[in-house]
């Protein structure tokens, strides 16, 4: 039965990546895909085969392919969701290619709008590649989830730099050094009946624009 070949076939190649013996899951997944190539479970496994193999282009051609299919519908894999994209995203980052690791932070952003990590990937990114207008949107986005987060203001703030608005990146400047406590956040596993949240808060001591208490 077709059905039962392709199932033992990707059942092989989770379970031999899971043992981290990347060749014969490497392998398998390359079978599986040959009878369903638009498997998007599939395409990640090899991905990850492909970079425990030390294959990193051909891992970065597939998670381009993941990237690509978001928003895509009727794949027997179903389309991307955002912590596909995440991942990706992550990895073409570590890669430094960070156009295309972009593209998989946005739209892990346009899928889930208020997660948070999505905006921050996002916002590191745009400030790898020196993209002042796109950092000041996303870094704006964050802040106004986590608006005590000194991390997030000098995103922004360096985004008002990068664009330009002297003013504007003053005055937040003058904000990350008034910040009384600096909250980070340490977890943010987003679910379909909400989120699990977990944050630091750290006290700062904070200054006036000239500097004192």
């Amino acid at each position: 039965e077709i059905k039962v070949r392709n199932r033992s076939a990707f059942n092989q190649g989770a379970i031999l990546l899971n043992k981290k013996s990347y060749d014969g899951a490497a392998a398998a997944f390359e079978k599986y895909l040959g009878w369903v190539p638009d498997d998007t479970e599939a395409k990640r496994g090899l991905a990850a085969a492909y970079r425990g193999q030390g294959q990193i282009e051909k891992a970065q051609a597939l998670e381009k392919d993941l990237v690509n299919a978001a928003g895509a519908s009727g794949a027997p894999g179903g389309a991307p969701g955002a912590q596909d994209l995440m991942g990706a995203g992550v990895n073409l980052y570590n890669d430094k290619k960070y156009a295309e690791a972009a593209m998989a932070f946005e739209k892990a952003a346009a899928v889930e709008p208020n997660n948070r990590d999505a905006l921050s990937n996002l916002s590191n990114t745009y400030l790898a590649l020196k993209d002042g207008p796109k950092l000041l949107a996303s870094a704006t986005k964050l802040v106004a989830i986590e608006p005590m987060s000194e991390n997030a203001l000098k995103l922004q703030g360096e985004g008002y730099k990068q664009s330009g608005k002297v003013d504007e990146a003053i005055t937040t400047a003058e904000k990350v050094l008034a910040l009384p406590v600096d909250v980070r956040v340490t977890e943010f596993s987003p679910n379909a009946g909400g989120a699990a949240l977990a944050v630091t808060a750290t006290g700062r001591a904070a200054q006036t624009p000239s500097g004192k208490p």
